[in-house]
């Protein structure tokens, strides 16, 4: 059951990242910025493509939002809920037990096009496509 909000009301996303942060360290001297300042934010319901070229930080970003990896800074937020102030167990726990965010990752060998399949079958996504489909159970 939904119910039509009054003007100006405003929902809470069941999923948000906001100024996301990833650096790695490759030898003594390197640091790559995978990402520098995401914000996302997904209400429920809707599907998102995460779309860029090799090496842009959309993976970085999945792991992240699915809350496999933590961003060196910024927050994430599941249903309300920051993520970064739980412990690794609790995190854990969470994700076996209550799917919210479903996270659908398109390897770059799968074909494309293919009649029998339709735009929402991630076969027909561009590659290098990844998507964030969001529902509350």
């Amino acid at each position: 059951m939904s119910r039509s909000l009054a003007a100006g009301e405003r929902t809470m996303p069941l999923l948000e990242g906001r100024n996301l942060r990833k650096t790695y360290r490759l030898g003594k001297r390197n640091i790559v910025a995978a990402l520098r300042g995401v914000d996302i934010s997904i209400e429920q319901g809707e599907m998102v493509a995460i779309m860029g070229p090799s090496g842009s930080g959309k993976s970085t970003l999945m792991h992240i939002l699915a809350a496999l990896d933590k961003p060196t800074s910024g927050s994430v937020t599941i249903a309300g809920e920051d993520v970064g102030s739980m412990s690794d167990t609790d995190v854990s726990w969470r994700r076996a037990s209550r799917a919210e965010a479903g996270v659908a990752v398109r390897p770059g060998g799968l074909s494309q096009g293919s009649p029998t399949r339709g735009a929402g079958d991630p076969g027909t996504w561009p590659s290098g496509t990844q998507a964030v489909n969001v529902s509350r159970s």
